[in-house]
């Protein structure tokens, strides 16, 4: 890959992240077993995603709305799981796959 001198926000990729693997079911299927959550600063995202990638070494599918909301065993869940579910407004479900997928090797 060619070095780009376009910098990333890293902070707004992990919103990214989550986007994408709570609709693209291809995407997190090629990321689940690579995903480090350890590196995911927003603690929002991280424990979002801690819910769709247990659910999805579970079940090998992507969670429904009601199945995430299954796992909001805490306020703390809860609050994490609705600022990420009000950022996804912010952001284009249109995203060139190989520039995702490149991206996420990047983070």
């Amino acid at each position: 890959m060619v070095e780009s001198s376009t910098k990333i926000d890293w902070d707004f990729f992990e919103l990214q992240i989550a986007y994408h693997c709570t609709f693209n079911d291809t995407y997190l299927a090629t990321i689940s077993d690579h995903l480090e959550l350890r590196f995911i600063g927003n603690s929002d995202v991280k424990s979002y995603l801690n819910i769709i990638l247990d659910f999805y070494q579970k079940n090998t599918a992507l969670p429904s709305a009601t199945e995430i909301k299954t796992y909001l065993s805490d306020d703390n869940l809860k609050t994490s799981y609705k600022n990420v579910v009000i950022q996804f407004k912010t952001i284009d479900s249109e995203y060139n796959e190989d520039e995702l997928l490149a991206n996420t090797e990047q983070y």
